[in-house]
C-alpha cells in the first residue's frame, strides 16, 4: 500500500548543478560579447527561471536578446552542461529506502521535464520516480506555483 506522495525538486536536492549551469551561463554571456562574470555572482541564479535570470543578467528585458541568451544557454546545456552537476552523497540510498517504504516518488522541478528525465536517466536514479514534472521550452510551468498546481491535479491530490 503506497503510504504518501513526496515530492523532490533536481538542482539542489538531488544533486550539485552548480558547475553545468555556471559553465552555461558564462557561455552565453561570452557569446553575447559581455564580460564574463564572477562564479560567486552567478550561483544565485541557479534555480530561478532561466528567462529571469538572463533579464537580470543583461540588465534589460530585450526579448529577443534575452531569448538569444537562453538559447545560447541550452546550446552548451545539451551539449555538456546538463551533465556536469553530482548526485549529493548518499542520496541513492535515500531514494532507496523510501521506495522500499511504499512512498510514491516524484520529481518537481522548474527545469525543461526533456532536460530533467535525462540527468535522471544519466544518473540512474530513474527507478525510484513515478514521474518527473517540470516546465516546457517555451517556459509554460517554469513558476513553481504553477507547477506544483499542475503536478497536484495531474496525480489527483487533493486537500483531506
Amino acid at each position: 500500500m503506497e503510504k504518501y506522495r513526496l515530492m523532490f525538486d533536481l538542482d539542489g536536492t538531488l544533486c550539485d548543478p552548480r558547475e553545468g549551469i555556471i559553465s552555461c551561463l558564462q557561455y552565453a554571456l561570452e557569446q553575447l560579447g559581455r564580460e564574463k562574470a564572477p562564479e560567486q555572482q552567478l550561483v544565485q541564479y541557479i534555480g530561478p527561471p532561466l528567462y529571469d535570470s538572463f533579464v537580470a543578467l543583461l540588465g534589460c528585458n530585450d526579448a529577443a536578446l534575452v531569448e538569444q541568451a537562453v538559447g545560447l544557454y541550452r546550446k552548451r546545456f545539451i551539449a555538456k552542461g546538463m551533465f556536469e552537476s553530482r548526485l549529493y552523497p548518499q542520496i541513492t540510498v535515500a531514494l532507496a529506502s523510501l521506495t522500499a517504504e511504499n512512498h510514491r516518488l516524484l520529481v518537481v522541478t522548474s527545469k525543461p521535464t526533456v532536460f530533467a528525465r535525462q540527468i535522471i536517466a544519466h544518473f540512474g536514479i530513474g527507478e525510484f520516480f513515478r514521474n518527473v514534472y517540470g516546465s516546457e521550452l517555451n517556459g509554460t510551468r517554469d513558476n513553481k506555483g504553477e507547477l506544483i498546481a499542475h503536478v497536484l491535479q495531474q496525480e489527483a491530490i487533493f486537500p483531506a
